[in-house]
C-alpha cells in the first residue's frame, strides 16, 4: 500500500508540473509551436490555430535572421489571437530555450507557488457545471453546505473577489 501512494503522489507532482513548466524562448531552436507549453497568458500556452502542412514546426522558424519576430509570417499564419500572443513574447536572454516555471515571475519553481496552481484549477474545476437556466450553480451549492455562517460569508467573499461583476449582484439583492 505504501507504495501505491507514492506513485500516485508521484503522478499527481508530475501533473502538476505538465501544468506549471513553460518553454521561454531564447533562439526557438528546441521550442516546438505545437507540443511545447510556451506562449504566456494564453489558451494552454499553445496555439489554438489548427496544424497545417504548410505551419513551422520549431519557433525558430517564427523569427528572423536579426532575431526579431516574423510579423507577416506569423500574421499569416496564425489565428488573430494567437499572432497578438506570440508578437507580444518577450524572449530570453540565455543562450538557448529553456523550461521556466510560469506561475513564478521569475520562472523558478516554489511549493507554495505548486499548491496555489493545484487550488487554482481545483477551484476552476467547481465552475464548470452542467447547462443550467441559472448562472447561480457553484453559489447554490456554497450556500446549502451546512457550515457556521461566518465561514460561509468567508467563502462568498473568496469568490466575490474572483469574480467582480457577481460579486455586485450578490450584495445587491
Amino acid at each position: 500500500m505504501k507504495h501505491a501512494s507514492t506513485w500516485r503522489a508521484i503522478l499527481a507532482g508530475c501533473k502538476v508540473l505538465q501544468h506549471g513548466l513553460i518553454k521561454r524562448v531564447v533562439d526557438g531552436e528546441s521550442t516546438d509551436i505545437w507540443g511545447d507549453r510556451w506562449i504566456l497568458d494564453h489558451f494552454g500556452a499553445r496555439p489554438i490555430t489548427p496544424r497545417e502542412d504548410r505551419h513551422p514546426a520549431l519557433v525558430s522558424q517564427l523569427l528572423l535572421d536579426n532575431g526579431l519576430w516574423d510579423e507577416a509570417l506569423i500574421l499569416d499564419r496564425f489565428f488573430p489571437i494567437d499572432a497578438e500572443a506570440i508578437l507580444r513574447q518577450l524572449r530570453g536572454r540565455a543562450q538557448s530555450d529553456f523550461w521556466a516555471w510560469e506561475p513564478e515571475k521569475f520562472g523558478v519553481y516554489t511549493v507554495r507557488s505548486a499548491y496555489k496552481l493545484v487550488f487554482t484549477r481545483k477551484s476552476e474545476a467547481l465552475f464548470v457545471q452542467q447547462p443550467s437556466s441559472s448562472d447561480d450553480g457553484p453559489w447554490k451549492k456554497i450556500w446549502k453546505l451546512e457550515i457556521p455562517p461566518k465561514v460561509g460569508d468567508e467563502c462568498h467573499m473568496n469568490f466575490c473577489q474572483r469574480d467582480r461583476s457577481y460579486a455586485g449582484d450578490m450584495w445587491n439583492r
